[in-house]
Parts: C-alpha cells; structure tokens; sequence
C-alpha cells in the first residue's frame, strides 16, 4: 500500500473517531453518544469498510453472474464463483480496455459540456472527508440529477438492447454499484437501488440475493458499500474515491435474504433471488460527495425509487438497468416488453428478451411505466441468464403471486443491526 494512501486512511479514521461525540454535526444527522457502543461498533466497521477498498481492490472486482447452459438446466455452475472464472474476468477486462477508454472519453466531454466544477478536499464537521463544488451552471446540474417533471415527460417504448441511460433522473440518482467479498477474498460488484420506505434513522437498498448471500458456500456478504449514480464520477472508471463521487459511498450495514435463497442452489432458488440491504442513517456511515447538497442520509440525497408488490404483469413494457462491467462506469439499460420464461419446471421467471447487458448489472431494477424523468416502479431485478442466449430474467415480486419480496421488505424496516453477522436469514 502507498504511503501516501496510508497517510490519508490514519487522518479519516482519527477524523472519524475524534468526531464520534461531536456536538455540531451535520443538520438531520442523529448526534452520535460516545457512550453508545452500537454506535461505536457501527463507525469502527464504517472505518474498516471503507479502508479495504483500495483502488486495486475494486480493481480486482468481478461480476458476480449467474448463467445457464442453454437447454441444460441441471448446470448449476455459478459464472464468477470465488474459486471460478477471475482469469476469465481479467482476460475480457483486458479485451474491453480499448472500448472502454473511448466511452469514457467520450462521457467526460459530455460532463464538461454540462458543468464547468472546481474541486478541493474539505473535512467536514461530522468527521466525512467531502469535495466541495463549485458550478457555474447549478441549474442544469439539478435537472442532470434529478430530470424533468414527471407529469410531462413521455413514456418509454423503444426497444434497447444495451445502450448507455441518456435520462438522468430519479432512476440514476437511486441506483448505484454495490461492492462486497466472500471469505474466499474474492472480491465482487453488483448493483442495487433506494426504495422509499417509511422508516426512520435507516434507508434500504433492493438488490439480487445472489448480490448479499452465496448460497455455495452459505455465508452473507461483508465489506459491502453502496455507490449511487456512479456514472457521475469525476473518474474514468471505479476507483473508490468516494470524493469523485455525486453523492458518495455509504456501508451497507447487514442484509436480509428469504431462506428460500439460502436453502436451496442455482437454479432451483431462482424465485428467491431477491435481498434488502439496510443503511444506517448516520454520520459514520457516509464518505464523500462532491454535490454541495449531499446531507449523509441516502434516501434524502438520491430521489427512492417505488416497489410495486401488486402490479399484474402482462406484457407489460420494461426497463432493466444496471452498472455492466463492460463498459464501467457508464449506467446502461436495455429495454422490451415484459415474458414468461421457465428458468426450472415450477417457476416462471419474467424475462426480457434481447437484453445483453454485461455482468455488473446483477441485482439493478426493473421498471414499468417508466418515462424520461426517470421515474416508474420497480417490479423485478436482474437476476440471472443463459450462457450463449440473450436476455436477462428476473424473479416475480407480486405478492399476490406467490413471492416473499413485500415480507422480506417489511423485515428489512424493522430488523435490528445483527452485530458482526451479516445478515438475517427469514422465514416469511
């Protein structure tokens, strides 16, 4: 590790823990009580989280995809298992490398045309490192973050195959990349989305199970961070400099997963291949931002997404989106009207034909009616697909047909911190 980065981790973590009782934090944050040791606890996994992830950490990340042979649906095999297929990773990362520089270079012109920024490192008072801003341009900033007035903004019809977003809007700023390990140390990224929920001191994170829980080696997630609209970095790829970021990292505490994950093995668990990670609203749980209105609480900077766990899906038109890895960092959607495919004989998964978005995009939503502020209701993620076919399934989450998601949610509101356990594994 570089000295200078180590320099840098020693001010953060003595920053952090000499503000731990710091009277004047930031409005809307909860004061923390030195004398609390939950919160104690929670900053000093905060410090370590956001410590491990080193630029080459998130380097060596890999999606974590889960694939089946065409017509053979006893293949179980995961596509990025621990002890799978990082060579394979490495190999198209390099393949796509030139690909990648010229989305990227392309995107930076499009973000210089939007704003003009000046950028320096401040600590805040509630001991988070943050970039502060300066815009030339704030209105469009606001309309780059947040889009149009849903009220007049067209619905979404045209079929996608795999195309960078070009809306903004309350989808992009909801969703982010979501970074975790396994005991095995391998490293993973997946995607994830803010639902509106009506909690307090907490925001919840909707992702894939497989995102959250390895159902191989039948162990939760750790070191898990959130990274909302990540397609504004300031960067060319992920890096993990939070500063670079819109709104910045926060932890992700623990996860709730339905037991039919856990119990079970790829593909016969594909109906309960949906999770919850829940965010504790704190000061210690954020790292920085470089927009002048980040406050620390997740749900209040980004704009939460609804989840509809009653609407009857019938050819209905969708949007599926996600950070793909192929073409990191730029947040990519694919888009068709909404089928039936049985991934195993007694679950019929919704399907999206024609989607080819790249692993990464595991765990991102799906959502009907959406228009061009970005704003629809979630009604599946993106969970898994065929090895040699196009398209991306996605598991029900109606609760009138069958599907736990609306319980596990209600779990996921309530549910207290679980210590150094990773998640709850629930019974619904």
């Amino acid at each position: 590790m570089h000295l200078r980065r180590i320099v840098v981790i020693q001010f953060v973590i003595a920053t952090h823990m000499r503000n731990l009782g710091f009277a004047e934090a930031t409005p809307n944050k909860k004061s923390i009580d030195v004398n609390d040791e939950f919160e104690r606890r929670l900053a000093a996994k905060a410090i370590a989280t956001f410590a491990h992830w080193t630029p080459e950490k998130v380097v060596d990340a890999v999606p974590l995809e889960l694939k089946l042979d065409d017509n053979e649906e006893e293949s179980q095999q995961r596509s990025n298992h621990p002890r799978r297929k990082k060579h394979e990773s490495h190999l198209r990362m390099t393949n796509q490398k030139e690909k990648r520089k010229r989305r990227n270079h392309e995107k930076r012109n499009n973000i210089s045309q939007i704003l003009t920024r000046s950028f320096s490192i401040e600590t805040q008072t509630d001991g988070n490192i943050n970039g502060s801003k300066g815009y030339d341009n704030k209105q469009k900033y606001n309309e780059r973050s947040h889009g149009q007035d849903s009220s007049t903004a067209p619905l979404l019809s045209e079929v996608v195959e795999d195309s960078d977003w070009p809306y903004n809007g309350a989808i992009q700023s909801a969703t982010g990349r979501i970074l975790f390990r396994f005991s095995s140390d391998q490293v993973f990224k997946c995607s994830g989305t803010v639902i509106q929920d009506d909690t307090t001191a907490r925001s919840i994170v909707l992702t894939a199970a497989h995102c959250a829980y390895d159902d191989m080696l039948k162990e939760f997630a750790s070191m898990a961070v959130f990274i909302p609209d990540q397609d504004g970095t300031l960067g060319s790829t992920s890096d993990f400099d939070c500063s670079n970021d819109v709104y910045g990292c926060w932890l992700l505490s623990f996860a709730v997963i339905e037991r039919g994950w856990s119990s079970g093995s790829f593909p016969n668990n594909v109906g309960y291949d949906y999770a919850y990670y829940v965010v504790h609203d704190r000061s210690s749980t954020h790292l920085g931002g470089y927009s002048e209105n980040v406050t620390g609480i997740l749900d209040e900077d980004v704009t939460p997404m609804q989840i509809d766990f009653d609407l009857k899906l019938q050819n209905d038109f969708a949007v599926a989106l996600g950070y793909s890895d192929e073409y990191d960092p730029s947040f990519q959607y694919c888009s068709n009207k909404l089928s039936n495919m049985n991934g195993i004989d007694d679950y019929t998964n919704l399907w999206l034909s024609n989607c080819r978005m790249s692993g990464g995009a595991s765990g991102g939503p799906w959502t009907a009616s959406m228009d061009e502020s970005g704003v629809g209701k979630v009604v599946s993620i993106n969970s898994w697909g065929y090895k040699s076919n196009s398209g991306v399934a996605g598991p029900v989450l109606r609760t009138k047909s069958g599907s736990f998601a609306e319980c596990l949610f209600e779990k996921a509101k309530t549910a207290p911190d679980p210590g150094d356990v990773g998640g709850y594994v629930v019974d619904c």
